[in-house]
């Protein structure tokens, strides 16, 4: 049977999540989807796009006001100055959990390779040496 949608049919058991009852059924390589399972693995599988998107993020850089697409992902997910690691559960300094996120940051700019005297830092450990370098105002909290 062609793919497509067909009108609901009591014969029809979703291979996804085993629904009887679907206004709309689809047949894709055999299989029934119910409207929902469809759209979600078939159509358009979140899971999927999430996975590329994660490997796409985390091979970005900003670099001079330019975001650069490398070809690895240089990040180890572990802060270089307090040894956090990425997803860890943490109290934030209003105390409050938080889960750490990491950072490439920039000590110096080097104009032939993007990649040279950088440092991955936890958000509060990127904050204290940004404001160390001069690059945050403390008073107005605004980046250079």
């Amino acid at each position: 049977m062609p793919s497509g949608i067909y009108p609901r049919n009591k014969n029809h058991i979703c291979v996804a999540c085993d629904v009887v009852n679907s206004s709309n059924w689809h047949n894709h390589d055999g299989y029934w989807y119910c409207n929902t399972c469809y759209m979600k693995y078939v159509r358009n599988p979140a899971k999927l796009y999430q996975e590329y998107n994660k490997d796409y993020k985390s091979r970005r850089l900003l670099f001079r006001d330019t975001r650069l697409i490398l070809d690895r992902n240089p990040r180890k997910g572990v802060c270089s100055r307090c040894g956090k690691k990425n997803g860890e559960i943490f109290i934030n300094t209003k105390g409050r959990e938080s889960i750490v996120q990491t950072h490439l940051h920039h000590t110096e700019y080097d104009p032939n390779d993007p990649l040279a005297h950088t440092v991955e830092l936890c958000e509060s450990c990127h904050l204290v040496e940004s404001i160390r370098l001069g690059q945050v105002n403390v008073r107005n909290n605004l980046v250079h």
